[in-house]
Formats: C-alpha cells, sequence, structure tokens
C-alpha cells in the first residue's frame, strides 16, 4: 500500500466515525428542521479536488453527482464519506445555543472541526482538499498528517469520554486544544 493510500484509508475511516458522532448529535435538531443549511455547491467540492475525488473512487456513492443538487437528495447527502470538510464544520446557531454550557458548546466545535484538523498544512500551506492537480500529491507530508491523524484520534478519544461521563479533565481539554484552541472563559 502506498503512503497516499494510506492516507485516504485512514482519512476515511476516521472522517466516517466524525460523521456518525455528528449526525448522530444534530439529527435530533436537524430532522425537525425546515431551513437547509447545506446547499449544492458546497457538494461540488467532492468532485473538483483531486484528493476527495480519489476518496469517492474508493467509496462510490448510490447515487450520481447531480448539477443542480449535488449529493442532496430528499433524505440528505448520500456521501457516507468523502464530504468537503466545511460539511463537518458547519454547526447552525439553534444547536450551538442549545448546549447546556460553553464547555460542551466547545466539545461540539471541536469535533466540528477534527475532518479540517487532519488535512491542514499536508503540502506546505495547502489543505488536502486544496491540492488542485494529482501531481502535487507528491509534496504530502506524510509525516505530518500522521500527528495531525493522532492529534484527532486523541481528541476524538477525549471527545467520546466527555459525551460518555459528562467529566472533563484537563488532559481531555489539552487533547482538543491541539484542534480548537480552548476559550478563555472554559474553566475547569
Amino acid at each position: 500500500m502506498s503512503e497516499l493510500d494510506s492516507i485516504i484509508a485512514s482519512y476515511s475511516s476516521f472522517e466516517i466515525r466524525v460523521r456518525k458522532m455528528l449526525t448522530a448529535f444534530c439529527n435530533p435538531y436537524c430532522r425537525v428542521c425546515t431551513n437547509l443549511c447545506c446547499k449544492p455547491y458546497f457538494c461540488k467540492e467532492s468532485i473538483s479536488t483531486p484528493f476527495l475525488s480519489l476518496i469517492l473512487k474508493e467509496f462510490p456513492p448510490p447515487v450520481p453527482y447531480n448539477e443542480s443538487s449535488g449529493w442532496l437528495t430528499e433524505t440528505g447527502c448520500v456521501l457516507s464519506v468523502g464530504r468537503p470538510p466545511i460539511c463537518y464544520e458547519f454547526i447552525c446557531d439553534r444547536i450551538a445555543d442549545e448546549q447546556p454550557d460553553l464547555l460542551h458548546e466547545y466539545v461540539l466545535k471541536v469535533l466540528s472541526r477534527l475532518v479540517s484538523h487532519l488535512g491542514k498544512n499536508a503540502a506546505g500551506k495547502c489543505h488536502l482538499v486544496e491540492i488542485v492537480s494529482s501531481d502535487e500529491f507528491s509534496r504530502i507530508s506524510y509525516s505530518r498528517f500522521r500527528k495531525r491523524l493522532f492529534e484527532a484520534e486523541n481528541a476524538f478519544s477525549a471527545i467520546l469520554s466527555f459525551f460518555g461521563n459528562g467529566k472533563a479533565t484537563n488532559e481531555m481539554i489539552s487533547a482538543l486544544a491541539k484542534i480548537v484552541p480552548k476559550p478563555k472563559t472554559i474553566v475547569l
């Protein structure tokens, strides 16, 4: 397996776990909401960037891309993996505002940034999804990707623990702060 294949496998596996957790968390809000937060033009990134296109080749969607609706159907997005990072980053004001406290809001924000963190600065200052040509894959820093994957995995484990027991520790906050700096307003 090449290093690029390894990155695709690791990225995809991690993205699926983040998507499942975010979906479970947000679904009670989203399923009763009448607003459509997702727009088809966000979908375009999944087919226009070489990295996400490779993921879609590995994990083909159940329906073809539609120029007018993107990957959106009546039941939502059909992509199980290979979504643009913005799809995870967006948390509507209602969901953020209804968190019981600032710590829960912070943990949710970190969860929403994990996929973006994986690809950040993968090729110099370029994110994995900003690579515009497959020729640029040779610029990817595999050690940087592995470091970011390690940080994201640690933060994901901390989030699982927090949602499981409701307790925050300094170690947990330290793991989350590798992804998103801790707001000064959060005190343990």
